[in-house]
């Protein structure tokens, strides 16, 4: 290792007691609940924003507290944490639910190249061969039944009848 350093904030009872790499699993909830804990990072799935407490996916330090303070990282999960990953690819497919009936189906997604965010569903309508694509955002979502594999809105079928026409030629360029 001629001259090559890799400095780090940790002690090396950190390292060495630190939870175990599995690069053959997923990457679950649960998995990075641990590492969190281990390090007293903050969750960065747990505040306001996309991100937590972070406008982007970038790690910061965590507060400092008063040693009679607990932290949530430290302590317990969120309350609202759901400890279920699910990747985007499962959701493609799953129904969407609008007020008024079925309106279709989950056929891609639209990220957002800043913060890497999903801020669109790409919506078939109709049937296979009559219907078209949509684009709804991601704050029209009301909840997702991954046990019913449906993707409920708030919006009506005539509104999303009516959304913006995916235009694929115009994601490329």
């Amino acid at each position: 290792m001629a001259g090559k350093v890799l400095s780090v904030n940790l002690t090396r009872k950190q390292i060495e007691g630190s939870p175990a790499i599995e690069s053959h699993k997923p990457v679950s909830r649960q998995y990075e609940e641990e590492y969190h804990r281990y390090y007293g990072w903050p969750f960065y799935w747990d505040g306001e924003g996309l991100w937590g407490r972070s406008e982007y996916p970038i790690l910061s330090a965590p507060p400092k507290t008063m040693p009679h303070q607990e932290t949530v990282a430290a302590n317990q999960k969120p309350e609202h944490a759901d400890a279920h990953l699910r990747s985007a690819q499962a959701v493609q497919g799953y129904s969407v639910k609008a007020s008024d009936g079925i309106a279709g189906h989950v056929r891609d997604f639209m990220m957002d190249p800043k913060n890497w965010a999903i801020c669109q569903l790409v919506i078939k309508t109709g049937n296979r061969f009559t219907g078209k694509e949509v684009q709804i955002p991601v704050g029209k979502v009301d909840r997702i039944s991954y046990e019913d594999s449906t993707v409920f809105v708030n919006l009506t079928m005539e509104a999303i009848e009516r959304s913006s026409a995916h235009d694929v030629t115009r994601v490329a360029a």
